[in-house]
């Protein structure tokens, strides 16, 4: 089996990375994630003719001595036979090579939930949705092969490197690179493997990206566990049980009460349902179960998902009477909504207001029925939210996702909102504030894919590091 991948690299890491993509909720096979990453490791720093020749050499070879066994190092498993055989010598296109394939079969199976879109909306052919995720997976998979070609750089000019961290640091690197260029893609951040197994929690402190990082260091420690190197490999591992066991133990204890009592309601109403007109009483009778009444004296602060419901609140104030009403005094409601813009066109005897843009918004609601701020996402989703290169891509049949004509306009960013005084509840809220990810109320079909992304959303949660009520 290794003489095949060996005579076949490139095939052998579309595998992994398409393997490595298991470790996401819900399967949740975060070894076998670390085990592609080992498996990738092995690729790029193990050479071609050390990897045929290996079973007979290592029979007549001594021992590497513990220098030799720096993790990645080529005197630790290559035959010393000169330059030649030293995996920078392999070329910075078959490097990059190398981790764009790991990268094409990895985000191929992460990203597939992008075909199930297309099957509920109908300006686009249905099987179109299989050819996005590849034609995605094509573009993403430059980044993993970015953080390849930059190792095999790096060794090539520095041979004595140990090159797992530095491989970490290129993946975190090239990874906030694929969330922030042409307004990114955030999905499927390698950390996000640690989902449930304690290690999680340190994203209270390094955030997604160190938890990418440990994933990283934590496969190269499981490369250097077969490789016998037991030193090197529990430089990470045993940090690594810490942290679990701490982390584990952190989300056992019970959560203190603090003063403000929370409602997240999620009504999970299907997409084919979310924009019939015929369902919009009953889908907002199913919020309205939901949400539910607060107790006498202990105000809420309740939040509704992303398009939770079709109403311009700001300009339908029925609509805006109907959610106040949903609550008590003290109480304070966020939902996602739109806030649209007009523009007038016509001359003469004759005009009409046409849509021209809308900002995807988070609302509060007193239950006075008054909008006292609002928060405009600022990061969208191209092909969700907006058609870039409109002019272009609509004459060749192409649309958003999102039913609607005009395009999303991205706000100005992060901020807090400042939020009105109540009975028994803070004035402000000190480091409330809003990166522009709001969780819709729909679904796309009962696949694993969405339960994925409702275990991601609920991580985010637990992650982060707003400082609460004060």
């Amino acid at each position: 089996m290794a003489d095949v991948l060996a005579r076949h690299p490139r095939l052998a890491a579309i595998l992994l990375g398409g393997l490595a993509a298991t470790g996401f909720a819900p399967l949740g096979l975060w070894p076998v994630t670390l085990a592609c990453i080992a498996g990738l490791f092995w690729l790029a720093n193990e050479p071609l003719a050390s990897r045929l020749t290996s079973r007979s050499s290592d029979a007549s070879s001594p021992p590497p001595s513990s220098s030799q066994r720096k993790l990645g190092s080529p005197s630790a498993s290559a035959p010393l036979d000169g330059n030649a055989n030293l995996p920078w010598h392999h070329g910075k296109k078959n490097a990059f090579l190398l981790g764009w394939c790991f990268g094409l079969g990895h985000f191929t199976i992460g990203n597939n939930w992008i075909a199930h879109a297309f099957v509920y909306q109908e300006a686009m052919p249905h099987w179109l949705g299989y050819f996005a995720v590849v034609a995605l997976a094509l573009y993403l998979a430059v980044y993993p092969g970015l953080a390849i070609l930059g190792l095999h750089l790096a060794r090539r000019r520095w041979p004595a490197l140990n090159p797992l961290p530095l491989f970490a640091a290129l993946w975190v690197f090239t990874e906030y690179g694929r969330a922030t260029i042409f307004t990114g893609f955030a999905w499927d951040p390698l950390g996000m493997i640690w989902l449930g197994t304690g290690v999680d929690q340190g994203a209270r402190v390094i955030g997604t990206y160190g938890l990418s990082a440990l994933a990283i260091l934590g496969g190269g420690a499981l490369f250097a566990a077969l490789r016998r190197d037991w030193r090197n490999a529990a430089i990470v591992i045993l940090p690594l049980a810490i942290l679990a066991g701490i982390g584990l133990a952190r989300t056992a204890q019970p959560i203190p009460h603090s003063g403000v009592r929370i409602a997240v309601v999620q009504p999970n109403i299907g997409q084919v349902e979310k924009y019939d007109p015929s369902l919009e009483q009953e889908n907002f009778a199913k919020l309205a179960r939901l949400t539910g009444r607060s107790r006498p004296g202990e105000p809420r602060l309740i939040f509704w998902p992303e398009a939770a419901i079709e109403a311009w609140l700001d300009m339908e104030p029925e609509w805006l009477e109907r959610v106040s009403a949903l609550e008590r005094p003290g109480d304070l409601l966020l939902t996602g909504g739109a806030k649209v813009y007009f523009k007038d066109r016509g001359k003469g005897f004759y005009t009409d207001r046409t849509l021209v843009g809308a900002n995807n918004s988070a609302w509060v609601v007193t239950p006075d029925g008054r909008l006292v701020a609002r928060y405009d996402k600022a990061h969208l989703v191209p092909y969700g939210e907006y058609l870039p290169m409109r002019n272009i891509l609509e004459p060749l049949g192409l649309s958003r996702l999102v039913p609607g004509d005009a395009d999303f306009w991205p706000g100005p960013g992060p901020r807090s909102l400042q939020l009105p005084p109540a009975p028994s509840r803070p004035t402000s809220a000190k480091g409330w504030s809003w990166s522009g990810r709001w969780s819709r109320s729909i679904r796309f079909s009962s696949s694993p894919t969405p339960r994925s992304i409702a275990c991601r959303r609920g991580w985010r949660c637990r992650a982060s590091r707003a400082s609460g009520w004060s």
